[in-house]
């Protein structure tokens, strides 16, 4: 297993090569995410903010089988929650051949360190139960499950 680094503008055709492989692979009716033109971009924007420094996050690389991403949106929200200043998972991917061997462990012991000197008092992460790998992981690193996420499609997309 190779070291997790931060990642670097080098990596940023490597990190959108693995965030389409994430929405092909982790999506599921109701959960995951479409790999548009919109999509891409929004992503891009994301990563070149966080090694940018112009929002505070995370953006973590293993090799070139693994990436995660952990921070704030593009903008602050104009509210407060007991959950203080919250970093958002938008999510961890690891190619399926690497899966199994604590990469994602690796990641959340790199990412959360990190995450506690940038003064988030959170991280919020959305895996739902039936993805068990990802989900145990959360559990035995200390989140707590909250609640379920209920959908109603109102159309097909």
């Amino acid at each position: 297993m190779d070291a997790v680094r931060s990642a670097e503008i080098v990596d940023k055709n490597l990190f959108l090569e693995l965030w389409e492989q994430f929405a092909a692979d982790v999506s599921y009716p109701g959960y995951g995410l479409l790999w548009t033109e919109r999509t891409r971009t929004f992503f891009a924007f994301l990563f070149d903010a966080y090694v940018s420094g112009e929002l505070d996050g995370v953006c973590l690389v293993m090799g070139d089988y693994g990436v995660t991403l952990y921070g704030s949106c593009s903008e602050k929200p104009q509210f407060d929650t007991p959950l203080g200043r919250v970093a958002y998972a938008w999510g961890t991917y690891i190619k399926p051949e690497m899966r199994g061997n604590g990469c994602y462990e690796t990641f959340l012991d790199t990412s959360v360190p990190m995450l506690r000197a940038m003064g988030f008092d959170s991280l919020l992460a959305d895996s739902p139960r039936e993805y068990e790998p990802v989900f145990g992981s959360l559990i035995r690193h200390g989140f707590t499950e909250y609640s379920a996420v209920t959908v109603l499609r109102l159309k097909e997309i």
